[in-house]
């Protein structure tokens, strides 16, 4: 109620409107015969059926009556949309509307009015939408009355947009406010992506990417180059940046894919041109594929043309799959080739599976033979299990012919349960047959849970029975609550007796916590009992957190005290995180306290980060403030990863977790890799700041290789910058060796130069082995070296 209070006051005008006009209406209710609506009289039954006009109500209905039928209908059951109703609902004014809402709107917030809600408030919003959104706001915060206010502003956007937007705009921050947002920036981006800019402003940096690509797609609309220009004026963030380039190069591939292919050969060699042409040439495959594969043939050898025929691969139609395979056949083979199949093989299992399978059989073996063969079977299972178990049966002995056994019968034991399972147990191998049971047990688990457990018999304690059991469990309990308890008594000892008594406690405690969480404390350790009885706490907490608290306090056992307290705390953290920090302090086993305090901490951090820096600052030093420091750290680092450096400075160094520290210049890295190198080359500690520089200098290189490798040779030489550069080198290596040969050298340490020099020659002698062996003669390696 609270939210929907901030959200009025944000609309004074509209909602004192409605007020005004609530007002006015119940003042005529007062007098009596004023209720009908203007323009009618009222009418009992026995009188005909008045035709509607202008500012009459369908049928001469009072607003009362109107009122009345409604609540009836809903009364009665689901409230239907007739013809009758839209001709009375088309014929009320703004007034009208308003003043039958209040004396519906029991019946408009109940989940089960689904249709009554959709149809009286979208007919409403269409002429009178600031009034229909002021009473919306007014309901608690809820997905119904989000997705409500959504389609609302949606039609009001596509009808008038400048008021629409400025009420979007004038909404408190919520996360149902950047979703309108994203409506209003999408609509208006179709005739003034410049003015839809401004809009993109106000929505959280971390969430603009897919903003910024709607504006910019649509821009490229009707101008691709100015477009382009306007992203460069920008210096948008990297993340930013690439969402609103891919957007462009996709719109101008479908309008105009040779002149955006044009421009693109004229952008210098790197991610961009590469991001340019993936997806110019993925656009022109879905218009003109054999124009766009004529044109990627046509290219001269090289990684350039290998990438432009694996974007045309991945999105290829399936109507023309031999022009596919030739695209294929084309490329070199090596990791180019085996991307590309990766992409052509779903397409292609489901259009010929026969001749799909019969394509990879042919190729040489190995792991990419492997992975292409289980994608097809996979597949061709969906489809006709048979026939892919056939398949899979031809095999020779391996992981793949393991694992598309266990997929074709998961899919044949869907529509014949009794073949599976005869073809299962027919299985020559042990190790197969367990599987394969294993896999028809799962397959049939929800809808027969007798016969699946029945057949969990046939198998040994393991993994299998890890991964059926509390599956069996679930479906048994929606069918027989009473057997399924006596099931879970005739299991033996094991993690899979205790993985079924779990489920069974998730399903009791949706229906009866309280209930689940006394028959969870009555359970044996050897049961689970500490994991079902966090289980159904958790419900219980949420549903009733004073009675799980006061449960608590008759709890004398230590053991269970201590495992039920930490359950409660997790759920508390939502709440009432200062209690349960307080219960996880006083109860909890030392060894897990830490752990236990960083959950907390999370989820207070994201709730209210002012009220957890405020815990944390007032914490003794030790194991559990590290704990949540680091809890802190990581949630402000999806927000802002320089606030987090920020916070992490604040603190001595030894309490912030080295990984924390990694955390924070990863997430960092990921939009701004020039300042999150720049931090974390500052840091004290070399030990943190080895493993942080690693990880920010291999996201770096993968997303700008030539600003990165420029930016680790400014650095002083030392042992670390080394480290830096062999990051970076193993990672540009996998694209461009040529331009990780060119960074070797700057490594000094011998023995890191000499991995790194075969790092970038093995990745390099697979694409240009003449190429790569006249650089490792430049580079003085021995020749056995190169042999190997």
């Amino acid at each position: 109620m609270k939210k929907g209070i901030q959200l009025i006051v944000a609309f004074a005008v509209g909602a004192c409107a409605g007020y005004l006009a609530t007002q006015s209406f119940q003042a005529r209710e007062a007098t009596g015969p004023a209720d009908t609506v203007p323009g009618t009289k009222s009418l009992d039954k026995k009188m005909p059926v008045a035709a509607p006009g202008k500012g009459q109500v369908a049928f001469g209905l009072t607003i009362g009556q109107i009122i009345e039928r409604i609540n009836r209908e809903c009364k009665a059951g689901l409230w239907r949309r007739t013809a009758e109703w839209d001709q009375i609902f088309g014929s009320l004014n703004a007034e009208q509307f308003a003043q039958i809402a209040q004396g519906i709107k029991p019946a408009l917030m109940s989940p089960v009015q689904d249709e009554l809600r959709r149809v009286f408030i979208l007919r409403w919003s269409v002429i009178d939408p600031v009034g229909a959104l002021a009473f919306l706001v007014e309901w608690p915060a809820s997905v119904m009355r989000d997705r409500l206010v959504v389609a609302a502003v949606q039609e009001w956007l596509g009808r008038d947009l400048d008021p629409a937007v400025e009420w979007i705009k004038s909404l408190p921050p919520s996360p149902l406010k950047n979703e309108l947002l994203n409506h209003a920036i999408s609509t208006l981006a179709r005739s003034n992506p410049a003015t839809a800019l401004d809009l993109v402003k106000l929505l959280p940096p971390q969430i603009r990417s897919s903003s910024y690509a709607a504006v910019f797609g649509a821009w490229a609309a009707t101008n691709p180059k100015e477009a382009l220009a306007q992203i460069e004026k920008l210096n948008l963030p990297l993340q930013h940046r690439l969402a609103a380039l891919e957007a462009v190069f996709r719109t101008w591939g479908m309008a105009d894919p040779k002149s955006a292919l044009a421009w693109a050969t004229t952008m210098p060699p790197g991610p961009n041109r590469n991001l340019a042409m993936r997806q110019i040439l993925s656009s022109w495959a879905s218009l003109e594929p054999s124009a766009a594969a004529e044109y990627a043939l046509a290219l001269p050898q090289g990684a350039e043309r290998n990438l432009a025929i694996t974007a045309l691969i991945e999105f290829w139609p399936e109507s023309d799959m031999e022009t596919a395979v030739k695209l294929v056949d084309a490329l070199p083979t090596g990791t180019a080739r085996q991307n590309a199949l990766r992409f052509l093989m779903p397409t292609w299992a489901n259009a010929d599976p026969e001749k799909a399978l019969e394509y990879v059989q042919a190729m040489p073996n190995g792991a990419a033979k492997n992975e292409l063969l289980s994608n097809v079977i996979m597949l061709w299972a969906l489809d006709d299990p048979q026939k892919a178990l056939d398949a899979a049966l031809k095999l020779p002995e391996s992981r793949t012919r393991t694992e598309t056994l266990q997929a074709a019968l998961a899919q044949l034991a869907t529509v014949d349960p009794t073949n599976a399972i005869a073809r299962a147990r027919a299985m020559q191998s042990e190790s197969e047959r367990r599987l394969a049971l294993n896999a028809v047990a799962n397959a049939v688990a929800a809808d027969n849970p007798a016969l699946a457990a029945s057949i969990v018999t046939e198998l040994p304690p393991g993994r299998e029975q890890l991964e059926t059991l509390p599956a069996i469990a679930r479906a048994f309990m929606k069918v027989d609550p009473h057997q399924t308890l006596s099931w879970l008594k005739s299991l033996p000892d094991g993690l899979g007796r205790r993985m079924a008594y779990e489920a069974v406690a998730e399903i009791m405690a949706e229906s009866d916590p309280q209930q689940a969480v006394y028959w969870a404390a009555s359970l044996a350790e050897s049961e689970g009992r500490a994991r079902v009885l966090e289980t159904a706490l958790a419900k219980w907490v949420r549903e009733d957190s004073g009675g799980a608290l006061a449960w608590l306090d008759q709890v004398k056992q230590p053991e269970l005290k201590a495992a039920a307290a930490v359950a409660i705390a997790a759920e508390l953290a939502y709440s009432a995180p200062e209690k349960a920090v307080e219960l996880a302090m006083n109860f909890a086993n030392p060894d897990e306290r830490g752990s236990v305090l960083a959950r907390i901490a999370h989820v207070w951090a994201r709730q209210d980060l002012n009220g957890a820096l405020q815990k944390v600052q007032n914490m003794p030093i030790g194991a559990e403030r590290s704990q949540f420091l680091s809890s802190i750290a990581t949630v402000l680092a999806e927000q802002s990863p320089a606030d987090a450096a920020a916070f992490i400075e604040r603190f001595a160094p030894a309490e912030v977790p080295p990984a924390t520290v990694q955390v924070v210049a990863t997430e960092w890295a990921m939009h701004d890799p020039a300042a999150a190198a720049n931090w974390v080359w500052n840091l004290a500690d070399p030990q943190i700041k080895v493993s942080a520089l690693q990880e920010v200098t291999t996201q770096w290189a993968s997303v700008d290789p030539v600003k990165a490798g420029q930016w680790l040779a400014t650095l002083p030489a030392n042992p670390i910058r080394d480290l830096g550069f062999v990051s970076y080198v193993q990672q540009v290596a996998v694209e461009r060796p040529q331009m990780a040969a060119q960074w070797v050298e700057m490594i000094q340490d011998p023995g890191l130069r000499q991995n790194a020099v075969l790092t970038v020659a093995r990745a390099w002698l697979r694409v240009d082995e003449r190429a790569a062996e006249t650089w490792l003669r430049k580079m003085k390696i021995a020749p056995e070296t190169i042999t190997q």
